[in-house]
Protein backbone atom coordinates (compact mmCIF):
# COMPACT_ATOMS: atom_id res chain seq x y z
CA UNK A 1 0.00 0.00 0.00
CA UNK A 2 0.61 3.22 -0.70
CA UNK A 3 0.19 6.29 1.70
CA UNK A 4 1.04 10.07 0.84
CA UNK A 5 2.66 11.21 4.22
CA UNK A 6 2.30 14.96 3.57
CA UNK A 7 -1.31 15.12 3.33
CA UNK A 8 -1.68 13.31 7.01
CA UNK A 9 0.91 12.94 9.74
CA UNK A 10 0.53 10.15 11.45
CA UNK A 11 -0.16 7.66 8.20
CA UNK A 12 3.67 6.94 8.04
CA UNK A 13 3.46 5.25 11.26
CA UNK A 14 0.64 3.14 10.17
CA UNK A 15 2.52 2.11 7.12
CA UNK A 16 5.40 0.95 9.31
CA UNK A 17 2.81 -0.81 11.22
CA UNK A 18 0.99 -2.71 8.92
CA UNK A 19 4.57 -3.54 6.94
CA UNK A 20 6.05 -5.45 9.88
CA UNK A 21 2.89 -6.41 11.14
CA UNK A 22 1.36 -7.71 8.01
CA UNK A 23 3.06 -10.58 6.34
CA UNK A 24 1.41 -12.25 2.52
CA UNK A 25 -0.07 -15.22 4.31
CA UNK A 26 -0.70 -14.48 8.02
CA UNK A 27 -1.62 -18.67 8.18
CA UNK A 28 1.89 -19.58 7.33
CA UNK A 29 3.21 -17.46 9.65
CA UNK A 30 4.42 -19.43 13.04
CA UNK A 31 6.62 -16.81 14.48
CA UNK A 32 5.33 -13.46 16.32
CA UNK A 33 6.55 -10.17 14.73
CA UNK A 34 9.49 -8.48 16.75
CA UNK A 35 7.53 -4.84 16.72
CA UNK A 36 5.04 -6.92 18.94
CA UNK A 37 7.67 -6.96 22.06
CA UNK A 38 7.81 -3.53 21.86
CA UNK A 39 4.39 -3.41 23.48
CA UNK A 40 4.70 -6.97 25.34
CA UNK A 41 8.02 -5.15 27.57
CA UNK A 42 6.97 -1.21 27.80
CA UNK A 43 5.13 -1.92 30.80
CA UNK A 44 8.10 -3.50 32.27
CA UNK A 45 10.21 -0.28 31.06
CA UNK A 46 7.70 2.19 32.83
CA UNK A 47 7.37 0.59 36.24
CA UNK A 48 10.89 0.20 36.10
CA UNK A 49 11.67 3.58 35.04
CA UNK A 50 9.57 5.41 37.46
CA UNK A 51 10.74 2.98 40.49
CA UNK A 52 13.87 3.42 39.90
CA UNK A 53 14.24 7.18 38.76
CA UNK A 54 11.18 8.94 39.23
CA UNK A 55 10.58 8.00 42.61
CA UNK A 56 13.56 8.35 44.75
CA UNK A 57 13.77 11.70 43.06
CA UNK A 58 10.47 12.86 44.44
CA UNK A 59 10.83 11.28 47.72
CA UNK A 60 14.75 12.77 48.16
CA UNK A 61 13.09 15.95 47.24
CA UNK A 62 9.92 15.37 49.49
CA UNK A 63 13.14 15.46 52.66
CA UNK A 64 13.32 11.14 52.55
CA UNK A 65 16.90 10.34 53.14
CA UNK A 66 18.83 8.73 50.50
CA UNK A 67 19.36 5.22 52.18
CA UNK A 68 15.40 4.77 52.57
CA UNK A 69 14.62 5.64 49.36
CA UNK A 70 17.28 3.03 48.18
CA UNK A 71 15.72 0.51 50.51
CA UNK A 72 12.10 1.33 48.84
CA UNK A 73 13.73 1.14 45.36
CA UNK A 74 15.32 -2.28 46.09
CA UNK A 75 11.96 -3.44 47.33
CA UNK A 76 10.03 -2.67 44.09
CA UNK A 77 12.98 -3.64 42.22
CA UNK A 78 12.85 -7.37 43.88
CA UNK A 79 9.69 -8.73 42.33
CA UNK A 80 12.12 -8.11 39.02
CA UNK A 81 14.69 -9.97 40.59
CA UNK A 82 12.66 -13.64 40.69
CA UNK A 83 11.57 -13.02 37.22
CA UNK A 84 13.58 -16.38 36.69
CA UNK A 85 11.40 -18.61 38.99
CA UNK A 86 8.30 -17.57 37.96
CA UNK A 87 8.84 -16.96 34.18
CA UNK A 88 8.96 -20.55 33.69
CA UNK A 89 5.93 -21.67 35.56
CA UNK A 90 3.95 -19.47 33.03
CA UNK A 91 5.12 -21.61 30.47
CA UNK A 92 3.82 -24.81 31.81
CA UNK A 93 0.35 -23.67 30.61
CA UNK A 94 -0.09 -22.30 27.63
CA UNK A 95 -4.23 -21.46 27.45
CA UNK A 96 -5.10 -17.69 27.64
CA UNK A 97 -6.16 -18.55 30.75
CA UNK A 98 -2.96 -20.22 31.82
CA UNK A 99 -1.07 -16.78 30.64
CA UNK A 100 -3.04 -14.37 32.38
CA UNK A 101 -2.82 -16.29 35.63
CA UNK A 102 0.46 -16.40 35.47
CA UNK A 103 1.17 -12.57 34.81
CA UNK A 104 -0.70 -11.38 37.62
Amino acid sequence: MYYNTTDLPGLALLAMLQALNAPSDRASRRFTAPFTFFFLVLPFGISTGYMSVTLPFLLTGAGLSVAAAAAIVALGASANTFRFLWGPLTELDKTPIGWAGGSI
